[in-house]
């Protein structure tokens, strides 16, 4: 669907014309031996460290559909592109939910999806991910940020399979702070409401529910849920504005929402994310 804030100031009536690059192969000769190469069914690891990039990327079969998704670290554009920090510096992307771009600072037309966001007590004008350092194995990622001045963010994200991941914020902040912590961004279109039941079958396709603590919505196009061992933090699905997110128009993004004074602090939350088409 047509989202203009996806857009770059290069892009131009003839940037479609790009794609066609790709029937450059059709200039080969027959006797090519490309045209003798049998076709093979590639089946990529559940999980992958890309050292280059420095980056994990995960294969997960839910319900046999296929969602990937990509923890990236350190990644520094270095060209004035709109909304870098919201196209290249996320915590986690997907291939099933997309992810979104800020149209303002606070919860709702920031659409902070899968992003640790601060913002100075009360303003609500909250800032991504500045980062300062960073590093990547196979087994996770971790970024130290500086979001705004007097605070310091070390996040490690842990990706466990199965559309899991886990996120530690080693928080340390020398002026009253209001954080969130960003899910992923679940298309949808009907008000939801609160369900408990002890499946996701038992759930309506459209609706809000609890197992074991842990909170999801599901829609037709998936299922997002998030967790937190936080007692003081909220959560919340926040009904962000339409045209942030790159796949859907209208979207739910999940937050763990806490305040804190000048100290130093652990919170840790956890974020599910399957897609059904």
């Amino acid at each position: 669907y047509p989202n203009l804030f996806m857009s770059e100031k290069y892009n131009a009536p003839g940037s479609p014309y790009w794609s066609f690059k790709l029937f450059l192969v059709l200039a080969l000769p027959k006797d090519s031996c490309l045209w003798k190469v049998q076709e093979e069914h590639i089946s990529p690891p559940e999980k992958s460290f890309l050292k280059a990039p420095h980056m994990l990327l995960c294969h997960d079969i839910i319900n046999g559909v296929d969602n990937v998704t990509m923890f990236p670290c350190g990644q520094h554009a270095g060209m004035e592109h709109g909304n870098c920090d919201s196209k290249y510096k996320k915590l986690v992307y997907s291939n099933r939910f997309g992810f979104s771009v800020q149209r303002g600072n606070g919860l709702e037309d920031g659409a902070f999806d899968n992003v640790f966001a601060v913002s100075r007590r009360g303003e609500n004008v909250y800032h991504m991910t500045n980062c300062v350092e960073w590093q990547a194995d196979k087994t996770m990622v971790r970024i130290v940020s500086r979001p705004v001045e007097g605070v310091c963010v070390a996040t490690k994200v842990i990706p466990l399979g199965n559309g899991w991941h886990v996120r530690i914020h080693e928080i340390e902040t020398a002026i009253p702070i209001d954080t969130v912590d960003g899910g992923f961004a679940l298309p949808v279109e009907k008000p939801f409401e609160m369900k408990e039941g002890d499946c996701v079958e038992s759930a309506d396709k459209s609706g809000r529910f609890m197992i074991d603590g842990v909170n999801f919505i599901i829609s037709g196009m998936g299922t997002v849920g998030v967790f937190t061992e936080d007692p003081v933090a909220e959560i919340s699905f926040t009904r962000v504005f339409p045209n942030t997110n790159l796949m859907a128009p209208l979207t739910v993004i999940p937050y763990v929402k806490r305040n804190y004074e000048e100290g130093k602090y652990i919170q840790i939350n956890a974020f599910y994310g399957a897609g059904t088409s």
